[in-house]
This record gives C-alpha cells, sequence and structure tokens, in this order.
C-alpha cells in the first residue's frame, strides 16, 4: 500500500521520460517538479558531451515563442534558461545527440510559477548548440538601438566571428583571444546577428539574432 510519504516523494519529482536516461541526463540545479520564480531562472543538468538539448514554456492554452528560453552547453552541463511570464507555465526540455538527425525527444518537464515576467532572450540557430557554442553578453532579445552593445561568445574551432548590422549589411569584426570573441558595438538597426566562420567553408553561420 502506497504510504502519504511515497506518494508526496512521487509528486515532488519532476516528470522524466525515457530520453532523460537514454541520453544519461543528470538533475543537477532542481529536484523537485515545481520552480518558483520571480521572471527569469536557471534550470542547470548534466549531460555528456555529445548531448544537446532545446526547451519551450508554455501554459495550459497556449506555446510561448522560442525567445522565452535560452538552453547552452558548457563543461558537460545544459544550462537552460527561461523568462517564465507571470503565472503558471510548463518548462519542457528536448534532447538529443548532437549527431542525430530527426526531432529533439521530450527529456524533463518542470512546472512553473513565476510572480514577474521575464525578459526575452536572443534567438539561437542550430549551429549554436552544434559548435558548442556559449554566449556570455548580450542575453536580451532587443538591444537598445543607437547605443554600444558588448559582444561576448565562445565559438570553439571558429576562425572568425562577425557581428552583422542586417539592415545596413554592415559587418563588425569581433577580437578573438582563443575561442572567446568580444567587442563593443554600436547598434543602430532592429535586427543583429552574429555569425562565425569555420575551418573548411568559407560561409559564415548565424549563431544568434537580436530584434
Amino acid at each position: 500500500m502506497e504510504t502519504d510519504y511515497t506518494k508526496q516523494q512521487f509528486d515532488t519529482t519532476p516528470e522524466i521520460s525515457p530520453e532523460f536516461f537514454k541520453d544519461s541526463i543528470q538533475l543537477v540545479s532542481h529536484h523537485h517538479h515545481t520552480i518558483e520564480a520571480s521572471g527569469r531562472f536557471q534550470v542547470v543538468l548534466s549531460a555528456p558531451e555529445d548531448i544537446i538539448a532545446v526547451s519551450k514554456l508554455k501554459s495550459s492554452s497556449a506555446s510561448f515563442n522560442d525567445a522565452y528560453t535560452f538552453v547552452q552547453k558548457k563543461d558537460n552541463k545544459i544550462i537552460v534558461n527561461a523568462a517564465a511570464p507571470a503565472g503558471s507555465s510548463q518548462l519542457e526540455i528536448f534532447s538529443r545527440s548532437k549527431d542525430a538527425s530527426g526531432a529533439y525527444q521530450h527529456a524533463i518537464t518542470y512546472k512553473v510559477h513565476s510572480k514577474n515576467a521575464g525578459e526575452e532572450f536572443p534567438r539561437t540557430y542550430s549551429t549554436f548548440l552544434e559548435k558548442n557554442s556559449y554566449l556570455y553578453t548580450p542575453l536580451n532579445k532587443y538591444l537598445p538601438a543607437n547605443q554600444f552593445a558588448y559582444f561576448q561568445i565562445e565559438v570553439p574551432n571558429a576562425l572568425d566571428v562577425q557581428v552583422i548590422d542586417v539592415s545596413s549589411n554592415k559587418w563588425i569584426k569581433l577580437t578573438r583571444s582563443g575561442n572567446i570573441f568580444t567587442g563593443n558595438v554600436l547598434v543602430s538597426s532592429n535586427k543583429i546577428q552574429v555569425s562565425a566562420k569555420f575551418l573548411g567553408n568559407n560561409d559564415y553561420w548565424t549563431l544568434v539574432e537580436y530584434n
């Protein structure tokens, strides 16, 4: 017979799917099913080097756009940044092998209660995760127009990283120090992209996009 204590333990566990165990993911920061937040918060999981993840926030009536979550991988840690709207929502995290084709599979879901709405994040492209990139700053979707913004991004094996003002097609080269690329950039358009070039290909691949 199930005791109240056993039921309480079960109720506090996040919703975990078989993919979670298949991809050898482990909980690091949040071990209970409900996250109490006030705007932005961060969930950290551990995973093998070849496992990457994406996430989304949704409510009982709708899914929020991709700008409400921002996933990065650092030192075998999956770092899921979320900007929850005020009220109740769910944070769903999906995973797959970096080299696998096809869709990400559901790994884990948290319930979220947030007192305040969090500010949205920039958009990332598939190359961002596949190349093990890590964005330090800026982490806001909207950059102030006609002001300088400081960019710092880690892109292993990149030959060059440029910040592109899409409206004027102006390219600003970031300064390289190892795998870290930095620079102060005057933001003048509504859309800014950060793109990188890699060995064996002359194309620039978009990593991050700001609106």
